[in-house]
């Protein structure tokens, strides 16, 4: 009997499971570079008007406490890794009073930089970080991380959403709805259902055939000479005018303004680097159905081998 079916038998006594591919792929990834940051993710959110502190950290807790894919821990058995929840309740969840600072959200930045730069370990968890700053009386920043093997932006959102409605609720006096998570063994069912299937062997022989001539990938700077430990990110904002011209062009063109921003990215790639074939790669959802939307875990579709699964544009350079 192979490892990864002792472990789906092991589901039974509630303790160890599987990891999804998705997972598999950031665990791999760890193991070539045990000393990277590149797996850490995070945003904050702005809120404006006045927070209970204590009624904030016990909506978060209690979010954690029903999301059972954010209390994983990862390990492996003869070489096949497997995640298990059990993580304890005394997590920290630091609040943090900036407001006297001659700038307060670039101290709230810089507090969150350092944070990020942290490395959170598989094997024992929290696999999660979480604070709020106070910068004023009635402006606070919720500060959100996690490692990326258990979390994604789909998932995020959720946990995000559902704080807001325990919080909400704690703060009016009404009963909150029940938790609205689906089962991460669901999940992994569903998973190991498809790469047993038919459609799946369909789906790897269509993309095997659609790349099977090799493209390099498209690079703005030289070939890399390493692994990076982090990942540099660079952020701009759209004004308003700006926003309002994607849209319409958007609609003129039939079309989303994501796939309009994706369309103006090759062609700028096609420009710099001078590259006909330009492919990039795309992270999706690919969660098809609702009770897989409602599990906050990492989680896409990887058709072919150990790669991301994306799509491929070709722009022709007109005669």
């Amino acid at each position: 009997m192979s490892a990864q079916r002792d472990l789906r038998e092991k589901e039974l006594d509630g303790t160890r499971l599987p990891i999804s591919a998705a997972q598999h792929e950031i665990w791999l990834a760890e193991q070539l570079n045990p000393r990277g940051r590149q797996s850490r993710i995070g945003e904050y959110l702005e809120i404006r008007g006045p927070i209970d502190a204590e009624k904030f950290e016990a909506a978060l807790r209690r979010t954690i406490a029903e999301a059972q894919p954010f209390q994983a821990r990862f390990g492996e058995c003869e070489g096949v890794p497997w995640q298990i929840a059990d993580l304890a309740d005394d997590w920290v969840f630091p609040v943090l009073d900036v407001g006297t600072e001659d700038d307060a959200m670039a101290s709230a930045k810089a507090w969150m930089r350092a944070d990020l730069a942290r490395r959170l370990p598989l094997s024992t968890g929290p696999l999660f970080s979480y604070a709020l700053f106070r910068l004023g009386p009635e402006h606070f920043v919720w500060y959100l991380s996690a490692h990326h093997i258990l979390a994604d932006g789909h998932s995020g959102a959720l946990i995000s959403l559902r704080v807001a409605e325990l919080y909400s609720a704690a703060v009016t006096g009404r009963d909150p709805a029940p938790a609205p998570y689906g089962s991460l063994r669901t999940l992994l069912e569903n998973e190991r259902r498809y790469r047993e299937s038919d459609a799946c062997a369909a789906d790897r022989a269509h993309w095997g055939d659609r790349f099977a001539e090799a493209l390099r990938p498209t690079r703005l700077a030289g070939t890399p000479s390493g692994t990076p430990d982090h990942n540099p990110t660079e952020t701009g904002r759209l004004s308003a005018a700006e926003t309002t011209r994607l849209r319409t062009a958007a609609r003129q063109a039939r079309t989303h303004w994501s796939v309009l921003l994706i369309a103006a990215t090759v062609a700028y790639l096609h420009k710099t680097t001078g590259e006909r074939h330009v492919v990039l790669t795309l992270p999706v959802a690919a969660r098809p159905d609702a009770e897989l939307r409602t599990v906050p875990v990492t989680y896409r579709h990887s058709i072919l081998g150990g790669f991301l699964a994306g799509t491929g544009l070709t722009l022709d350079r007109p005669n």
